[in-house]
């Protein structure tokens, strides 16, 4: 049985080699560009989070476009609370080349 508390879903860290985020910048197609502190360039599709009753918010384009570097980089999110787990945002995004 799984224990549903708090401190199970709260961001304790980056998983060793996982650089931080260090600018964040919205898109025009429901895409982040995460800059990381060892120069990588990425993109990460936020679209797929939409159908989620939590992130749903971040369908409208203007708060969408209040993202911001959370968490001392290990992290973005909005105003609100939404957030991505970092392993997310670095392993499923793709290399801007």
């Amino acid at each position: 049985m799984r224990n549903n508390s708090f401190a199970e879903d709260v961001i304790v860290g980056l998983e060793p080699g996982e650089p931080a985020i260090v600018a964040v910048a919205p898109l025009d197609d429901c895409r982040l560009l995460l800059e990381y502190e060892n120069g990588e360039a990425k993109r990460f599709d936020v679209e797929p989070y939409f159908n989620n009753g939590f992130f749903s918010k971040l369908k409208d384009r203007d708060y969408f476009a209040r993202v911001r570097v959370a968490y001392d980089g290990m992290s973005v999110a909005w105003p609100e609370g939404q957030d991505i787990c970092p392993e997310d945002l670095y392993d499923l995004s793709e290399p801007v080349a």
